[in-house]
């Protein structure tokens, strides 16, 4: 086997070094227990740090995401009683009812991928490194056959799999109504007094009711001293053929006076006074696959079945499971059936052609969604506004032009 990399953390997508861990997804049941196996894999990775994740609602709202948690792995918080917060949030607010649940933490993300590496170097995998893909590459009967590079490089194979994020409805264009690429903010900040600093070092992953506000983080990075929040929700749409790091990085551009302002907003409002006196901030978009459902795209290609097993659509939340995705790739390479663990999820993360159908019926019927929502749509705060996303978006292409 051979497989091609992009470098560090490749193009577009985000190698920051915090990346959250979680088991916690209400009433979905098939994601719950996928991801509770993947942190039952996650307890042998040295990158994995186990410090819980903390589910804050608004102080008038349930936690119904903690519905499927056991009573052993999770506590209840009662908005009604001063919480249990951690000292570095800011205690009266709108933020005070939800969860605390043991099951979870973060993952460092470069070292994970480095662990990755050295599991596929043992398993015989010939890494070829730093490699930027440009086309697939067919044969005269329009059969692909292999993959182009812009080195000059041309690596052909039987089988090949594709997992390229927010490139892949560029090499196949059939996916461009299916797959959406959009940029989301991530925030990096250090507080300017140590004892702030020490605060944020003490949180546990956290999450301030993200199916309004959009907001996750992590606690202050052992190595960066830089704590970090990210935002999943409705972001910058880039068109596939423009996704490139020019587009990104003119975007990124665009977009950050007014939405780093935003986020500078959110951690006045959510943390305390010490530890939003900030003294070093840093700023970044990254690009993410999503699909209309956000549940992944773990199958072969609707078009070319015998040659190319398509891995994508993370939809902001797939490196949780890390260390179980590659078995289901695996099941669908090989025709293998998956384990009884496995099952639900690979069905799930399969049936793509069923599903573009579905989609496409959601997408021509504007009476029902058909059970397929809008790209992300829970938390459309009013952090990326549509309008000016738009014509952001429109001034960083034009811009290359």
């Amino acid at each position: 086997s051979t497989g091609a990399t992009t470098g560090q953390g490749g193009p577009y997508t985000s190698m920051s070094a915090s990346r959250l861990v979680r088991s916690d997804y209400g009433r979905d049941v098939v994601c719950t227990r996928l991801a509770e196996l993947a942190i039952e894999r996650w307890s042998a990775y040295e990158s994995f740090v186990n410090v819980g994740l903390l589910v804050l609602e608004d102080v008038s709202g349930a936690s119904a995401i903690a519905e499927t948690l056991s009573a052993a792995t999770r506590t209840l918080l009662d908005p009604q009683v001063a919480p249990p917060l951690p000292s570095a949030v800011r205690a009266a607010g709108r933020f005070g009812g939800g969860h605390f649940s043991a099951q979870g933490g973060w993952a460092d993300a470069e070292q994970s991928i480095g662990i990755g590496r050295k599991q596929a170097a043992a398993a015989g995998v010939t890494l070829v490194d730093n490699e930027h893909a440009t086309e697939l590459l067919r044969d005269a009967s329009g059969t692909v056959v292999g993959v182009a590079f812009a080195s000059g490089l041309k690596l052909y194979a039987d089988h090949i799999v594709l997992a390229l994020g927010a490139r892949t409805a560029a090499f196949l264009p059939h996916y461009r109504s299916f797959l959406q690429c959009q940029a989301l903010p991530l925030y990096y900040f250090r507080p300017r007094e140590q004892h702030a600093c020490d605060a944020l070092e003490m949180l546990p992953s956290w999450a301030a009711s993200i199916e309004t506000t959009g907001f996750y983080g992590f606690p202050l990075h052992p190595a960066s001293k830089m704590a970090k929040i990210g935002f999943h929700g409705t972001g910058f749409v880039i068109p596939a053929e423009h996704v490139n790091q020019t587009t990104l990085d003119k975007l990124t551009a665009l977009a950050k006076p007014t939405v780093q302002a935003r986020l500078r907003a959110f951690v006045d409002e959510f943390f305390t006074d010490a530890c939003s006196d900030i003294v070093e901030e840093d700023f970044e978009l990254c690009c993410y696959c999503d699909t209309p459902t956000s549940d992944f795209v773990i199958d072969r290609d609707t078009v070319d079945s015998e040659r190319i097993t398509v891995a994508t659509g993370g939809s902001g939340h797939a490196f949780k499971f890390m260390p179980v995705l590659g078995q289901l790739v695996a099941n669908v390479v090989d025709g293998s059936e998956p384990s009884d663990a496995l099952a639900d999820a690979q069905r799930r993360f399969g049936r793509l052609a069923e599903r573009m159908a579905a989609a496409a019926a959601a997408a021509a019927d504007t009476t029902s969604n058909n059970g397929v929502r809008h790209y992300n749509e829970a938390a459309r705060s009013d952090l990326i506004v549509d309008e000016q996303s738009v014509e952001l978006v429109r001034r960083a292409i034009a811009a290359q032009k």
